[in-house]
């Protein structure tokens, strides 16, 4: 017989993972033969799992995003424009020329009075009328734009009448309401169906409706007051 080497034979070890497999010494290769391929099978699952861990991030976030996009307020008037239209209000001479009677224009009247509070109304067809309000600050009454949304015809039977309000000028609505008028039509009575608070969450089912309606009359002023 030949001579046998002292050294023992130690098997070698291949870290797939949380895997060891036993290698034979001078292959390198699984020692038994239902390891040939499991190396790459394991890599292969384990690749797998990676990208589904991956893909259930994405859809969490994906997730998160839609439901904060649900939960966005309604996007308001930028202040810029709110105080365009203010500034506007106060620019605008109407009628133009003065106690001229037969005048067309869109705009029907704009008014300063002394206390610094500016009003104009104009109408943009034959049925509705918008009149805007700037109220300045006085003491502990902070600064206010009140647009008003009426019909020209006046006041009859099932007429609305419309105002909001915004108290800082940020684009929000703080206060809403509507006037219905009601029988008898020689004489109507006037009732408000509609109150809208925000600062206190009052009428909050209404927030908006009362907001479409200011974001609409902001809209109206910088495209046709002074028309």
């Amino acid at each position: 017989m030949g001579h046998q080497s002292s050294r023992l034979w130690r098997p070698r070890y291949s870290k797939v993972g949380k895997f060891t497999l036993p290698l034979c010494v001078n292959a390198g290769t699984p020692a038994l033969g239902i390891y040939s391929d499991l190396e790459a099978r394991m890599r292969n699952v384990l690749g797998l799992v990676a990208a589904s861990a991956q893909k259930a991030k994405m859809i969490a976030l994906a997730s998160a995003v839609l439901s904060g996009l649900a939960f966005t307020p309604v996007i308001a008037a930028e202040r810029e424009q709110v105080r365009a239209v203010i500034n506007l209000i106060a620019a605008a001479k109407m009628p133009f020329p003065e106690r001229f009677e037969r005048n067309v224009a869109r705009t029907e009247y704009v008014r300063l009075d002394g206390g610094g509070e500016t009003v104009a109304c104009l109408r943009i067809d034959d049925k509705v009328r918008w009149c805007y309000e700037h109220i300045p600050p006085l003491g502990a009454r902070t600064e206010m734009l009140r647009i008003r949304n009426e019909p020209v015809e006046g006041i009859q039977v099932g007429q609305l009448f419309h105002y909001v309000v915004d108290y800082d000028l940020d684009g929000l609505a703080d206060v809403g309401s509507t006037t219905r008028m009601e029988l008898p039509a020689h004489a109507p009575v006037a009732t408000v169906i509609q109150f809208f608070v925000r600062g206190t969450g009052r009428g909050d089912q209404f927030r908006t409706e009362y907001q479409k309606l200011y974001d609409d009359g902001i809209q109206v002023a910088l495209k046709y007051l002074g028309e």
